[in-house]
């Protein structure tokens, strides 16, 4: 529970690569997300090319600080599941167990959203070579982090509402 209070969005890392087994924990994470029927419609990219981080960060005005990252994990829909009516929501349960694991690992992470914005998507495929098989649901950036932000309490009781 402590890493969904801690959890920030990091937009700058040190220069520091991160080892396989944390990025296969954070995917192993990724991958123990609940989806509907428990289809599981997701595949994951991870790049760590530094040509193609920088190609991203000058595409994606969202997405500048994609540079400095030393790895971003891309959760993507398989396509041939077209008629799926769930993939933003299960996609978005496995990006936030992607956020969790990488704060877990005291690592910084941000999310980019990129689907359904068709430019965003078009420009992902392009860079990183993604085929007709897969779409791009988010970048989330990862790495050591370039920055401190402190937790801070969200939580406010005029939000919940009961009924007895």
């Amino acid at each position: 529970m402590e890493e969904i209070f801690k959890r920030r969005s990091i937009r700058s890392y040190l220069d520091k690569e991160i080892n396989e087994d944390d990025i296969n924990y954070i995917l192993s994470a990724a991958m123990h997300s609940p989806s509907a029927k428990n289809t599981r419609p997701w595949e994951f990219i991870v790049c760590r090319n530094k040509e193609l981080l920088n190609k991203l960060s000058e595409q994606l005005i969202y997405g500048r600080f994609i540079k400095t990252a030393p790895a971003i994990i891309v959760p993507c829909f398989k396509t041939s599941l077209k008629d799926y009516k769930w993939k933003d929501i299960d996609l978005s349960m496995c990006s936030e167990n992607i956020l969790l694991a990488a704060t877990s690992k005291n690592l910084g992470s941000c999310y980019i959203g990129i689907d359904p914005i068709k430019e965003r998507i078009e420009i992902v495929k392009n860079i990183l070579s993604i085929g007709d098989v897969l779409s791009p649901f988010a970048i989330i950036t990862i790495g050591y982090k370039n920055e401190n932000k402190e937790a801070d309490d969200r939580f406010e009781t005029s939000r919940i509402h009961y009924i007895d």
